[in-house]
Order: C-alpha cells, then sequence, then structure tokens
C-alpha cells in the first residue's frame, strides 16, 4: 500500500468569495484530483464548503481541521506543519515560519514597504521551497520588497462556461460599486464615444453592492452621471445574467487603476478576472494600461488605454473596422485559454513535483 501524499493549505482569508478564496480552493480540488489527502487549517467546516459550492469546485474530500492558526503556538505549528509533504500558505504580507517537506507561499497582493528584508523575515523565507504569485505585475513588487524571484501562476479562471452569442451594440463593465472601480471614467468616455458618433450603443454595467442599492452614495453619483445616456445598472445579478451580458456585448471595459500613482500598487488591479472571462465569451476588451490588466491584454487581443478620450477613439476605430475587430475577436478568445483551470492544475502539480 502506497504512502498518502498529504498536503495542507492555509489562507487568513476565508470569510468571503473572492480571488484569495478561489485561489487557494482551486490548488485543494487541483490535488485531490491527484489523489492527494488534503487538509486545510481552518475552523468552520461548513463555511469551506459553502465557498466551494458558490465558486463551483470540486473539493468535496478536503479535511477541514477545525481550529485556525492563531489557535496554535510555534511549536505546535512546527509539528503540525512537518508532517506534511507540501504546504501551500497566502501570505497577508508577512512571512510564516513553515516545516513541511515543500513550503510555498503564495501572494495575491503587491506589498511593498512591509519589512520584507527583516533578519527575522529572511530566516523564513530560508524555509521557503518556492514563492508564486498572480501576476507580472504582484511579481515585480514582491521580489523587491523580500529578495525573491517568485513564479507567477495566473488565476484559474472558469473559462469554459462561458459562451459566444450573437453580438450587440453593448459596452460591458463590470465590477463592484466602489470607487475604486472608476465606472464614472467609463461613462465619461461612453458620452465621448456617442459624440463621435457611434449610434445605437448601450452601456451595462454590472456590479455587486454590500449596502442596500439606495444607500450606495456612490452608485447614486454613477446614476447621475448617466442621466439621459443609454446606460444600465444591474446591482447583486444572479450569474446567468452576467453571462447573458458577456455572451451578447461586443467590447469590455475596465477602468481600476486609472489615475492611480504607481506608489500606491493595491489600488489597482492585480490580476482581473473579469476581463478574462468576457474575453472568453468573446468580447474585445480595452483595459487601463495599468497593475495586473497589461499582463492579461496583449497587443491584437484588445487595447490598453491611459486617458478617457484614448479609450473612446480606439473603442470608435474598432467600430468603424469589422475585420480588425472579428481578428482581435478571436484572439481574444484565444488569449483566454491561457488562464483556464485545466493549464492552472498543470502547474501546480508540476511546481509541486518538481524537486
Amino acid at each position: 500500500m502506497g504512502i498518502t501524499k498529504k498536503a495542507l493549505i492555509y489562507s487568513p482569508y476565508f470569510k468571503g468569495i473572492g480571488g484569495g478564496e478561489r485561489y487557494m480552493l482551486t490548488i485543494a480540488e487541483c490535488l485531490l484530483r491527484n489523489q492527494w489527502r488534503v487538509d486545510l487549517l481552518w475552523d468552520k467546516p461548513d463555511e469551506i464548503k459553502r465557498i466551494g459550492q458558490k465558486l463551483n469546485l470540486s473539493i468535496k474530500g478536503i479535511n477541514v481541521l477545525g481550529y485556525r492558526v492563531s489557535d496554535i503556538n510555534f511549536w505546535q505549528r512546527m509539528r503540525l506543519t512537518r508532517a506534511y509533504q507540501v504546504a501551500f500558505w497566502l501570505s497577508n504580507g508577512s512571512i510564516p515560519a513553515i516545516f513541511a517537506k515543500k513550503n510555498i507561499i503564495h501572494f495575491q497582493s503587491p506589498f511593498k514597504q512591509v519589512g520584507g528584508r527583516k533578519i527575522t523575515n529572511q530566516f523564513k523565507i530560508g524555509l521557503v521551497d518556492e514563492v508564486i504569485c498572480n501576476s507580472k505585475f504582484t511579481k515585480r513588487f514582491i521580489d523587491k520588497e523580500f529578495g525573491v524571484n517568485s513564479e507567477v501562476v495566473f488565476p484559474p479562471v472558469e473559462v469554459s462556461q462561458f459562451n459566444q452569442g450573437k453580438k450587440e451594440k453593448i459596452i460591458l463593465a463590470v465590477g463592484r460599486y466602489e470607487p475604486t472601480k472608476k465606472h464614472e471614467t467609463l461613462i465619461k468616455a461612453f458620452k465621448l464615444l456617442l459624440n463621435k458618433g457611434a449610434k445605437d450603443w448601450r452601456m451595462v454595467i454590472i456590479g455587486g453592492s454590500l449596502e442596500k442599492p439606495e444607500k450606495n452614495d456612490y452608485l447614486t453619483r454613477l446614476r447621475q452621471e448617466a442621466v439621459k445616456l443609454p446606460v444600465k445598472f444591474h446591482v447583486n445579478a444572479d450569474f446567468s445574467v452576467l453571462k447573458d451580458y458577456y455572451s451578447k456585448a461586443m467590447f469590455f471595459w475596465h477602468a481600476k487603476g486609472y489615475r492611480v500613482a504607481l506608489t500606491k500598487p493595491k489600488e489597482m488591479e492585480h490580476f482581473g478576472i473579469t476581463p478574462v472571462e468576457a474575453m472568453s465569451a468573446g468580447c474585445v476588451p480595452l483595459v487601463v494600461d495599468k497593475g495586473g490588466l497589461r499582463d492579461i491584454v496583449r497587443r491584437g487581443e484588445g487595447e490598453k488605454w491611459k486617458s478617457i478620450d484614448e479609450l473612446a477613439e480606439k473603442t470608435y476605430q474598432l467600430i468603424n473596422n469589422s475585420k480588425k475587430y472579428e481578428q482581435y475577436q478571436r484572439n481574444a478568445v484565444q488569449r483566454s485559454k491561457d488562464f483556464s483551470k485545466t493549464k492552472f492544475c498543470h502547474k501546480i502539480n508540476e511546481i509541486v513535483e518538481r524537486s
């Protein structure tokens, strides 16, 4: 009888349904498929089950240990982690002391000025076998801060669940109704596009709101900005609505990071799941030339922009050049496959298995 391969996974963020939860629980799914025993260092099994269902992940075989890192001391953590062939740890900006046979730290955010070169952190980094991050953008900051050579493993995107339908004159934007998403910038660009002569075009903005819509001041300002414009807002829409608009929208716009200084990397998009989803459904992306969005959209797959005028003009040019638009569309769909769960799992398994 063979020895059971044991993996330990930890994240400080198993409280919502965001990028960190998706990343770490998809690692669990990948390992489970590859016949690993996977333990999760968390205290609420029902919470993990709920998140897994929401994210449509097959993690039924995962074992939730029933406690958190904060519940154990250093020596208990040492004894715990030494029992595993591999440990995956999502960092919150600090470096943990872990002692599995192979220790892998993952960074989702471009941390800077968190004491990465301190002696204690450098000692703990010496225990780490691999450092992985979610984009080239994040890598630039992590490598400089901690003195490492991290490896980019793009987040997994369920590109297979999106389909291209009959396209309509729709520009789509997706993101929470909060100021960092810069939806007001996109509405201004849409006004310019209409003024250029783009007839019969509509804009659709889909996003979540933690507050009731009528109490979300940012959403109220957006509605005021869009008065008398063909702009539709969907708040906390069902996933089916999102899929439908991905299917029929011609363009996808994204503005997070616009006019944000390079000294504030956390205010930019660290990767960008929604542009990839849109691309998989044949939406041509036009994204601000900042942050992780630059890693996703390459020349000939969409456009990057630095000003509102440039966004409107590049969109207008594509509207009036169907041959170029169709080529961009084909390239965008192909590019989206580089971020599939299959490729993600292949990369994770490769990292785990190499010596």
